[in-house]
């Protein structure tokens, strides 16, 4: 029976060590490095919403979108209200202030931009933010961007209103379908699906025209490639039907009168485009 006794608070004690441990790991807090707020006044509730006895922590300045504060300044503010299970930690804690403001149009806007420069862009979110605090956007204003802003995904816009100026920032996220050479091109070489290879590419920089997946077969190299290079609209041209030095079978047709003649051709042409011939009579014509 002592035995027993024994064991039974054996038992307890663990258990009480096992959930001193848990409570004790549960109210241990870590800082974040970003909080987003819509009031000044910070509370700990704000940090930690499982405070029940709330309290200020730190009350930002009026008029300001983003504002810093140390993580020792935060948790020496805890410690003054006994909580001092926070994580120590430091650096700095940035607080950005909620914005209610629809941004809807400028948006539109920007889109319509960068799709009048690439209409091959698969834009998949923009991110535009108000440098000034504002709740609404004015009725009548006008936009404007930094000449060849397109060349960027990210910029200023200009938003004018009764003489009176609105700057926003913006970022495009956004990608594109682009060609590489899957092994060194020489010049003259056709683009083929085997020596070639599509990859999704983010916008980051000024984008050359990629290569349309429609001309893939039907175009040829106009310079030396280099694998794992991107392949442009520049770089090729459409794959000549006629070759220089070929003979040709042409057909004139001069009012009512059709004339059928062999003539050889004088450079390399492709669909629809206008070469010059000349007949066995050394006369040449285009054709």
């Amino acid at each position: 029976m002592q035995a027993f006794s024994c064991y039974n608070r054996s038992m307890k004690t663990f258990l009480f060590f096992c959930l001193t441990l848990t409570l004790l790991l549960a109210s241990n807090y870590e800082l974040k490095d970003h909080y987003e707020f819509d009031d000044i006044d910070i509370y700990a509730s704000d940090f930690f919403p499982d405070i029940k006895d709330d309290f200020i922590v730190i009350t930002l300045p009026e008029g300001l979108k983003h504002f810093k504060v140390s993580k020792k300044r935060i948790i020496d503010t805890f410690a003054k209200h006994h909580i001092t299970s926070i994580k120590k930690s430091y650096g700095l804690v940035t607080f950005t202030k909620i914005s209610m403001l629809n941004t809807q149009e400028l948006k539109r806007y920007l889109k319509n931009y960068y799709l009048k420069h690439y209409p091959f862009l698969n834009i998949e979110t923009i991110t535009v933010e108000a440098k000034n605090i504002l709740s609404t956007l004015p009725q009548n204003y006008t936009i404007s961007l930094k000449k060849q802003a397109f060349k960027h995904p990210n910029g200023t816009l200009l938003l004018t209103a009764k003489k009176k100026r609105f700057f926003f920032n913006y970022r495009i996220d956004a990608y594109y379908k682009q060609y590489y050479a899957k092994a060194t091109l020489l010049r003259g070489s056709l683009i083929t699906r085997q020596n070639s290879f599509e990859k999704k590419t983010p916008f980051r920089y000024t984008i050359s025209n990629p290569l349309d997946k429609k001309l893939i077969g039907h175009v040829v190299t106009r310079r030396y490639i280099k694998e794992g290079m991107p392949i442009r609209k520049q770089d090729v041209i459409l794959m000549p039907l006629v070759k220089r030095h070929a003979i040709v079978n042409v057909k004139l047709i001069e009012g009512n009168i059709l004339i059928n003649f062999s003539a050889t051709a004088l450079k390399d042409g492709a669909l629809g485009d206008t070469i010059t011939i000349q007949k066995s009579d050394k006369k040449r014509l285009k054709a």
